[in-house]
Parts: C-alpha cells; sequence; structure tokens
C-alpha cells in the first residue's frame, strides 16, 4: 500500500513475485495475502484502479507458482468490515487486529491445515 503512489503494477508484480519465490526456496508454507481493505477501495479514491490491479498480481502470482506449500489469501477477505481499521482508515485497530489473526489462524488451520 505504500508504493501505491511510487511503483507501477508491473514492477510491483515483479517484486512481490520475487519475495515469494525466494520464501518458497526454504520448502516451508508460505501465505501470501494480498492488500487489506482500506480507503483505497473508496469508489472516489484517486489509487483505487491501481489498488485493485495490486490486488489482481498477487491472483497471477499464486496461479503461476503454484506449488504444495503455497497458500493466498485475500486482504480483502480478511478485513470485511470498515470497523477493523483505525480513524486513518488504512490501519488495522487494535479489534482490528485481533480479528485478522483469528481470520488469519482459521485460514491456516481450517483450509490450509498448516497449523
Amino acid at each position: 500500500i505504500n508504493m501505491l503512489e511510487s511503483v507501477p503494477v508491473e514492477e510491483y508484480e515483479k517484486r512481490a513475485e520475487y519475495i515469494v519465490k525466494r520464501a518458497l526456496e526454504r520448502g516451508k508454507p508460505v501465505v501470501m495475502i494480498s492488500n487489506f481493505t482500506s480507503f483505497h477501495d473508496f469508489p472516489n479514491d484517486k489509487f483505487k484502479e491501481k489498488n485493485d490491479a495490486y490486488v489482481r498480481c498477487y491472483e497471477r502470482i499464486y496461479e503461476r507458482l503454484q506449488c504444495g506449500n503455497l497458500y493466498y489469501i485475500r486482504g480483502r477477505d480478511i478485513i470485511t468490515d470498515i470497523g477493523y481499521l483505525a480513524a486513518d482508515l488504512i490501519h488495522p485497530s487494535p479489534y482490528g487486529h485481533g480479528e485478522m489473526g483469528r481470520k488469519i489462524a482459521k485460514k491456516m488451520r481450517d483450509e490450509f491445515h498448516i497449523i
């Protein structure tokens, strides 16, 4: 999210894929999470389209790198309520941190079976 203003989508995808590939080299489970819900998801935000494009990068990376130890979580499926965010509408609130952790752990346990 900190790169929206300055990094083109193609460069962002290249960097993100590099990091994921490096993590996969360790042979351990890698959970890749796309951008969480924020004010950039509001229809009138000037970076909404670019933020959506960043999220699609994760989907493409997951499809390209599909392997047994790569797992993908859509960040927007984790922060499903604006109440999870602090007043700046970008960072999680204390309640949001707890709910995010709970949802991610549930996916890792019940869907991915890695914890």
